[in-house]
């Protein structure tokens, strides 16, 4: 299992520097990549909670998916998390293993984020979500955001100091005032 694991990554690394030739090709693998993990959470979301824990990320190819299974559904599944009726067991483990076994894209944390209740689980889920690219000031506004919010005032002012350290000094004035306008 550790074998394909790192086989895996590896073969999507080599896939991605191909690619990267050619940034057309690139972004469209990257949007689809995007677009089949946030369906996955979806999907998972929305299992029964007798359902068996998902095992493996691979589960996804020999799940029975019903004949109108579109992307429709997105819809419903916006209205399921506003109405915290999910399977948040296999909302957990899906993230887990897309994490494990994939490379997550922010969309694919920020739906995450969306879904999930438990501030513990949220927390963690913004920690991977910033670091995905630590350049991009959005994640770690949105962590800093959910911070303040929950009032974690002293590990805030630590995940501020990380961000100042990663964000490119171009965008530092930016990023500082919108935590600013935060708080206003």
């Amino acid at each position: 299992a550790r074998y394909m694991s790192a086989f895996a990554r590896v073969t999507q690394q080599r896939t991605l520097q191909a690619l990267s030739a050619d940034p057309d090709s690139l972004a469209q693998v990257q949007a689809l990549v995007a677009h089949l993990q946030t369906r996955y959470i979806d999907w998972a979301w929305k299992l029964p909670a007798s359902h068996q824990p998902l095992s493996a990320f691979g589960e996804l190819a020999h799940a029975q998916f019903r004949p109108d299974d579109d992307d429709s559904d997105m819809e419903d599944s916006e209205q399921c998390a506003e109405s915290a009726t999910g399977n948040i067991e296999a909302l957990r483990q899906a993230y887990r293993n897309v994490s494990r076994h994939a490379f997550p894209t922010p969309g694919f944390y920020r739906r995450c984020i969306e879904l999930e209740t438990d501030a513990k689980h949220l927390a963690m889920l913004h920690e991977m979500a910033c670091r995905v690219d630590e350049a991009e000031s959005e994640p770690w506004l949105a962590y800093l955001r959910f911070l303040a919010e929950s009032k974690q005032l002293s590990q805030a002012s630590d995940v501020f100091w990380r961000a100042t350290q990663t964000i490119p000094d171009a965008e530092q004035p930016a990023f500082e005032a919108a935590y600013k306008n935060m708080f206003q």
